[in-house]
């Protein structure tokens, strides 16, 4: 029904001018899911074996009862996302949003300089109580942060779990799950909270 959908998304074969709602009607690119705010039980699946450039930030969130599930589709190679370096956030990244599971998906985000990088971002600002981000079987790898002891380098990481500001609103997690996740070749910090 409404709000509990399966989008696909297939890098080669989608289009973003497709329903997204059938594999043979997939869309195609990061920018059609993050342009989309997902209701609770939605799924967004993306097609095993392929290769996106960019970020994954897609909208809204899920409730109680229908988390919001990223995943992949037809195969067993996982889907890479490689975030090509993008600075301030993360190659995958949720902000003030809650109810989210994230599984079985490759994640880089290899630059030639060192940066302010991640390869998952979970953040919240002044919004109160953060339920349920599920993260599992997530390959993170390549991520060029800045090495050194500094709270900014302690913050490039494989997976970042944060609050940013909670200056008008006491803002914390509750259901936080990291499972079955490997994370290699990270500067500075594999994961942090």
């Amino acid at each position: 029904g409404p709000g509990q959908t399966t989008h696909y998304i297939d890098a080669s074969g989608g289009n973003d001018a497709n329903t997204g709602t059938t594999p043979a009607a997939a869309w195609q690119s990061l920018i059609k899911v993050n342009g989309t705010t997902f209701s609770p039980g939605d799924s967004i699946l993306f097609k095993s074996g392929g290769v996106w450039t960019g970020q994954l930030k897609p909208g809204g969130s899920g409730d109680a009862m229908h988390p919001i599930t990223i995943s992949q589709y037809g195969g067993t190679t996982k889907p890479l996302i490689i975030g090509g370096g993008v600075t301030g956030e993360a190659t995958v990244y949720l902000n003030n949003q809650q109810y989210w599971e994230i599984s079985n998906l490759e994640i880089t985000n290899d630059a030639a300089i060192p940066g302010d990088r991640r390869g998952v971002l979970v953040a919240a600002s002044n919004f109160g109580l953060v339920h349920h981000v599920y993260l599992r079987n997530l390959d993170i790898h390549n991520v060029k942060g800045i090495v050194g002891q500094t709270d900014d380098a302690k913050r490039t990481a494989g997976i970042g779990i944060e609050v940013t500001d909670d200056a008008s609103t006491p803002t914390r997690y509750d259901d936080v799950l990291i499972e079955g996740c490997t994370i290699s070749s990270i500067e500075n910090t594999g994961l942090y909270t």
